[in-house]
């Protein structure tokens, strides 16, 4: 919900700017792949923390985001950044499960 509500009522309120919901939408699917390797991996008995952008550091983009007027810019940046971290998660899991 924390990572949800906030940057889908972005993508709502710039509902006139398609970049910013495309980015918006982007910034989501990331943020729940990043919480759902690290879930996935911790079922597997893997700590999984690695990665760009965990949750603080996801908030505190959205804040950035919302008191600079720059909202596609930071929105843009967080969807990279989120999925890169998700990537970041799935591959370190493949490499401990490569290893044992």
């Amino acid at each position: 919900y924390g990572d949800f509500f906030p940057i889908a009522a972005i993508c709502f309120l710039g509902y006139d700017q398609p970049a910013l919901v495309i980015a918006s939408l982007f910034t989501i699917m990331g943020s729940f792949s990043t919480s759902y390797a690290r879930a996935k991996a911790e079922s597997l008995g893997i700590e999984c923390r690695v990665g760009i952008v965990e949750r603080p550091e996801r908030f505190l983009i959205v804040l950035v985001l919302l008191v600079s007027g720059y909202v596609l810019e930071f929105m843009v940046l967080l969807a990279i950044l989120t999925n890169i971290t998700a990537f970041q998660r799935l591959l370190y899991v493949k490499r401990v499960i490569d290893k044992k």
